[in-house]
């Protein structure tokens, strides 16, 4: 069998990104669904398109990002902002909601959360999933008041001796900004958006907006 040499492992690598030749406007979605485009930095996914397809302007990216919406950014692959087809969501998303008996991924920085409320994880995502229909018709401006909302809106369906616990300041580094259920929830919102449940709304100046 012929040995494959490093530089045909780098044109395919090339041409499988579509990073071999400019694509033309029409491809967009194609382009987009090889592997999706990573949006950290944000404006990394708008750089992005334009290393693929020269005619590509950032009017067009707005409008298939939030006026066609046949583009969708959500919590996806390696737990990070990714903006890919609506259509291909089972892909990019479902694909990686746990099976049962399997953990959910990108959660493992919860654990400390956890032993503070003597809770599992498998208790409180439900409780979670329960409130998230009150995002339905709302936009929230920040990534911390997505958590912090969210938070407030399970304390509820908590069990009463853990609600003082869930309203401590948060151990995370910022327990003047976020509590300990502020916490739970940022890091349950990926297993959410597997789900989903929420996705990346219209940006609006530096901070990105969130809804169902």
């Amino acid at each position: 069998m012929e040995a494959i040499t490093e530089e045909q492992i780098r044109l395919f690598r090339l041409r499988t990104h579509h990073l071999d030749r400019w694509y033309p406007l029409s491809d967009a979605l194609r382009v987009a669904g090889a592997c999706g485009f990573q949006n950290t930095p944000p404006g990394a996914w708008e750089i992005a398109f334009q290393n693929r397809i020269r005619d590509c302007t950032r009017e067009d990216m707005v409008r298939m990002l939030e006026v066609e919406k046949t583009l969708l950014q959500a919590w996806s692959i390696r737990g990070v902002p990714l903006v890919f087809p609506t259509a291909e969501s089972d892909t990019f998303l479902s694909a990686l909601v746990a099976r049962e008996c399997e953990p959910w991924i990108y959660t493992q920085g919860i654990q400390l959360a956890l032993d503070h409320l003597q809770m599992h994880l498998e208790e409180l995502l439900p409780l979670l999933v329960q409130v998230m229909p009150q995002l339905d018709g709302q936009v929230d401006k920040s990534k911390t008041l997505l958590d912090q909302t969210l938070a407030d809106w399970m304390l509820p369906v908590l069990p009463a001796e853990k609600r003082d616990l869930w309203n401590q300041p948060s151990m995370y580094g910022s327990p003047d900004k976020q509590t300990v259920g502020g916490a739970v929830v940022s890091f349950l919102l990926r297993p959410c958006a597997f789900m989903g449940l929420v996705v990346f709304g219209r940006r609006e100046g530096i901070s990105p907006a969130f809804t169902s």
